[in-house]
């Protein structure tokens, strides 16, 4: 009897624990908020979240209009979040972007926006207007409106709701489960009629409850026979998932969207009565098909006479083959700026793009193929994924995912080169580090396939100070950099971006507390085929501590790692460091007069799995200086998750020699 009562209550339980977790999605309501939805102090499952989303629900739905003659898709956003203390006040802004870049716009509606505050055990509610709101055209094919919630505090429950519509049902809106803060609950659901049939990509490390249902709809069809009434079966698919947790982004990682839990969609295929069905994308090969066959990718590769007649009259003293290659790299930088904007299609026909002098990326480096075509060489173009934009996964067919276009060219020797010319400090076969992604689709007439993005290059640093210690613990220095390829690339871009040497230098020296750069000189700032060499003199207040009559300091100074980039306890992404690396530092100490040395840290040697190194000696050299020489080299650039832990401990080894100090002792 005792079995069967405690079977009955479990059962019970049960049941009560599932009720009140329908009940989540189903009495949620916009504008309800009362005393009890308000998480009172830190929210217990993750105590250092700064925001949480109570509620985020999501529905897309295919519709037909009978007045335009044509199907279009509603999505329904309703999100409820609470602000836990003011790290998390960015989360009360709120954009929404419409497509304007086709025939028809991108509309939203039914905007509902509110700000709940708890004040004197009362919620006191503001409603959010378009007044809160800024229109701004913010590319030439979107057009995005900000919010700004009013009356935002620590504490203050968040909730918006809109709808946009939209007649491109080629690629539903995705829908992201999971975010930097915590989700309490997060639901998304689609309705589609049996004309349609999208495939979908789920991915994450968060498992989705599912289920799927059958309903009918209505729809008025009008031809020139009249008007007719259709019940077609729709597809209704919903995912839940409860309790998520933040996922935080480190250092080293590629870009955190690439693994949160998140659902994409793309149409694959259309099949309406009467009609021969339609496929769209269902595997790799129609996504090469259609970029073959479109004007402004594969048709845009057969180039121009112009462009025919440049090539020939392209002056080559050289029948060097890399030579031969950086002349057309050369001539396309020459004559087409890079506007900055990423495409995998041409905005217009190889004609304009030379008249017109500027362009997007598919513009630059698709007439960089064509160009080396009518040079001779084997060359074609591969699409692919910034950073910025994540990774195209291989089991999702989809065109678009693709968001930029690289070239590549055959060598005599059999290998391929990747160049993009949109960037005129990377030598052919170096990438810039917005195109470091995973793999790129390599389009060929025949026989298309995925090459690795995988860096070429490294970041080498070769890096010499002579540091001098007065008494007051002031140091004098005098410092020679030598940077090449992606260290070097780095110090180039901040140059371009910096308005001249004087900003760059204060940009420079305020990264560094205590330290007044008096001169500084850098040498090959164009010439990417030499290392690129900073020279600085400059004094540095900071660093060096006084107890009695000794004086501290660290052996690397300001070049020591103050902490460990990894602390996380677990983490389930990989690791990324984007390109090999390697820095070697010598530093030569004059001691101060009437100083010797107490004590030096120990050398150290380290490394994990023979992927990454470290290295660093400290002495006292026959000139009673004393020299550091440290090594630290990143050899493999990416690691899997398993190796975290591993990575983890050989940070905190070299932490803890960084953070170990040189003492000197005041003799007379």
């Amino acid at each position: 009897m005792k079995n069967f009562f405690r079977i009955h209550i479990s059962f019970l339980l049960l049941a009560i624990l599932l009720t009140s977790h329908q009940a989540i999605g189903q009495n949620f309501r916009l504008g309800r908020v009362t005393t009890n939805d308000f998480i009172q102090g830190s929210y217990e499952k993750d105590p250092d979240a700064s925001a949480v989303i109570l509620f985020d629900k999501g529905r897309t739905s295919v519709e037909y209009d009978s007045n335009q003659g044509q199907f279009y898709y509603l999505y329904r956003k309703e999100m409820r979040l609470q602000i836990l203390d003011e790290r998390a006040f960015d989360w009360a802004n709120f954009e929404i972007s419409l497509y304007t870049g086709g025939t028809t716009n991108e509309t939203t509606s039914n905007f509902s926006g509110f700000v709940h505050n708890l004040e004197n055990n009362k919620v006191k509610t503001v409603k959010v207007t378009r007044h809160h709101s800024l229109t701004e055209q913010t590319s030439d094919t979107r057009r995005t409106i900000k919010y700004s919630f009013p009356e935002v505090k620590a504490g203050s429950i968040v909730e918006i709701g809109y709808t946009i519509r939209s007649v491109y049902i080629y690629s539903l809106p995705h829908w992201q489960f999971q975010y930097s803060i915590p989700v309490e609950y997060s639901e998304y659901e689609i309705s589609i009629p049996e004309y349609y049939t999208y495939q979908n990509f789920m991915q994450g490390y968060n498992q989705a409850e599912y289920t799927q249902k059958q309903s009918t709809t209505t729809y008025t069809f009008t031809g020139r026979s009249g008007s007719s009434n259709v019940t077609p079966n729709v597809n209704n698919q919903r995912w839940i998932i409860r309790n998520l947790p933040a996922m935080r982004e480190e250092p080293y990682t590629n870009n955190i969207l690439n693994y949160v839990s998140l659902i994409r969609f793309e149409l694959s295929s259309e099949n309406f009565p009467g009609t021969q069905p339609n496929r769209f994308v269902s595997d790799w090969s129609d996504v090469d098909k259609r970029l073959q066959d479109s004007e402004n990718f594969g048709g845009f590769l057969t180039g121009s006479r112009q462009l025919r007649q440049e090539m020939r009259e392209l002056d080559l003293a050289t029948e060097d083959e890399t030579e031969k290659i950086r002349a057309v790299i050369q001539f396309i930088q020459n004559n087409i700026r890079w506007n900055n904007r990423n495409a995998v299609f041409a905005s217009s026909n190889p004609r304009q793009v030379l008249r017109s002098g500027e362009g997007n990326a598919a513009d630059v480096n698709l007439m960089l193929v064509a160009a080396l075509r009518h040079m001779g060489f084997q060359a074609n173009p591969v699409v692919t994924s910034t950073r910025n934009n994540g990774m195209v996964i291989q089991p999702f067919p989809t065109i678009n995912r693709f968001n930029y276009v690289l070239a590549s060219v055959v060598t005599k020797d059999g290998s391929e080169l990747l160049l993009d010319a949109t960037d005129p400090f990377c030598p052919p076969g170096m990438l810039p580090i917005r195109a470091l992604n995973g793999q790129g689709r390599l389009i060929t007439e025949t026989n298309a396939r995925w090459v690795e993005l995988k860096p070429q290059f490294s970041a080498s640093e070769r890096k010499i100070y002579n540091f001098s210690i007065d008494q007051q613990g002031l140091i004098t220095a005098r410092a020679e950099l030598f940077k090449t390829h992606y260290a070097a690339y780095s110090t180039r871009k901040s140059l371009e971006n910096a308005v001249d040497l004087q900003k760059y230098k204060e940009n420079y020296q305020s990264n560094f507390p205590g330290m007044l750069i008096s001169q500084l000189d850098i040498e090959n700032t164009e010439d990417i085929a030499l290392p690129l060499v900073k020279k600085l003199d400059f004094t540095l207040s900071d660093g060096v501590h006084h107890a009695g009559d000794m004086i501290f300091f660290k052996p690397l100074l300001f070049e020591a790692m103050a902490r460990n980039p990894f602390r996380l306890e677990e983490r389930k992404f990989p690791i990324d460091f984007t390109y090999p690396m390697n820095e070697e530092i010598t530093i030569t100490y004059d001691i101060p007069q009437g100083f010797e040395v107490e004590f030096l840290p120990a050398a150290m040697q380290t490394h994990f799995k023979n992927k990454i190194f470290f290295r660093f000696s400290s002495r006292v050299n026959e000139h009673n200086q004393i020299e550091v020489h440290t090594i630290y080299e990143v050899r493999d650039h990416f690691f899997l998750p398993a190796d975290y832990n591993g990575l983890k401990e050989f940070f905190k080894n070299m932490v803890e020699k960084h953070s170990e100090q040189i003492t000197l002792k005041l003799t007379t």
